[in-house]
């Protein structure tokens, strides 16, 4: 399991799926490994899995890649070939490794057997045959706190948008292009949805809050401050309990508009996701709106 709430429950769901399908047993590997690592935090969903955290017998084989393009085919094509293994738990799984971020490999649809899974695994189409399992899996255990039950209770109650904003870690991108999504995308995004959506309420969720009350500030806005940065189950709840969407090229927000499934929800998208990345992407469902993010 990598990354935080958004890409651990994009690994969740892609496993989910494929078990599912194989009738298999899911087992999510978070099991120490060197580096920096983020915690594991879907234990506090009804998931469907064996959560292994030490495994004395695994083996420290990863999936490797030559680098460039060319080393990339000639990497992915010896992996198709050549059945490289990994043990854990005393079993042995086939590796099957992500070869396009983003974008759906077809070749997941003819996985059998005991497979590895490792990357991130962001598109929705590798788990759409199980939407609707996922959504139920995907609700907190625990109820929400006092302070989080009156925010809820304010987005019920209105035409209420969900406006995300990251930040944070973006601002120190060391990438030649701003990872961040422009001023001027929120700005065509909030037109957008006070054109189309009839008396819109907006709620604002940041890691950076301040510099969104200065950047939004409208009598139709409201900044939601209740949730600390490590609450990600929090805010989401409150996100996905929102009818309508303007998300940032962030896993978080992504599941955000994912889970809302409210009728009539209108879902605002930054295009491309990231600088270099194709303008149309499978981690985009087609009837979402896609805007410039620059």
């Amino acid at each position: 399991m990598l990354g935080g709430l958004g890409n651990q429950l994009f690994q969740y769901a892609a496993g989910r799926a494929l078990a599912k399908r194989l009738g298999a047993e899911l087992i999510l590997d978070c099991t120490p490994r060197p580096g920096p690592t983020r915690q594991f935090v879907l234990d506090r969903y009804p998931i469907d899995a064996e959560v292994v955290r030490d495994a004395p017998g695994k083996l420290h084989l990863r999936y490797f890649r030559l680098p460039g393009g060319l080393g990339r085919q000639l990497t992915d094509a010896f992996h198709r070939r050549v059945p490289t293994t990994y043990g854990i738990g005393g079993h042995r799984f086939r590796i099957f490794g992500e070869t396009r971020e983003w974008s759906y490999d077809p070749h997941f649809e003819t996985l059998t057997g005991s497979i590895y899974l490792t990357g991130y695994w962001q598109s929705y189409r590798y788990f759409e045959n199980a939407a609707d399992l996922i959504r139920a899996e995907i609700r907190p255990a625990a109820a929400p706190s006092i302070a989080n039950r009156t925010w809820l209770a304010r987005i019920e109650a209105v035409n209420s948008v969900c406006l995300h904003v990251r930040r944070g870690d973006y601002l120190h991108s060391v990438s030649e292009a701003p990872m961040i999504c422009a001023r001027s995308y929120y700005d065509a995004a909030l037109q957008h949805v006070r054109r189309v959506v009839q008396e819109p309420q907006i709620f604002v969720f940041s890691d950076d809050i301040a510099w969104c009350r200065d950047a939004f500030a409208s009598t139709d806005v409201a900044f939601v401050d209740v949730n600390g940065p490590n609450d990600a189950i929090d805010d989401l709840r409150l996100m996905a309990a929102c009818r309508h969407h303007i998300i940032a090229n962030s896993s978080l927000s992504w599941w955000g508009a994912w889970l809302a499934q409210h009728q009539g929800q209108v879902v605002v998208a930054p295009c491309p996701w990231v600088p270099g990345a194709p303008a149309h992407l499978d981690l985009l469902p087609t009837h979402w709106i896609k805007l410039p993010r620059v």
